[in-house]
């Protein structure tokens, strides 16, 4: 451990630095995807359910 110098050390920090940033980055557009897919699906019921165009669910 102690052969390693610190221009390696900082190569290993910036890779799990942007590991980990990538994987935050993912998560979040799962997120955001199942949320658009989620409203999307609510959409399409809550004008199944009121054809007339009145919905409780209004943001």
């Amino acid at each position: 451990m102690n052969q390693m110098k610190k221009r390696d050390w900082a190569f290993v920090v910036a890779c799990v630095a942007g590991a980990v940033l990538f994987g935050v980055w993912s998560v979040q557009m799962g997120l955001a995807f199942h949320r658009s897919q989620q409203a999307a699906t609510d959409l399409s019921s809550s004008r199944r359910q009121s054809p007339d165009g009145s919905s409780a669910h209004r943001d």
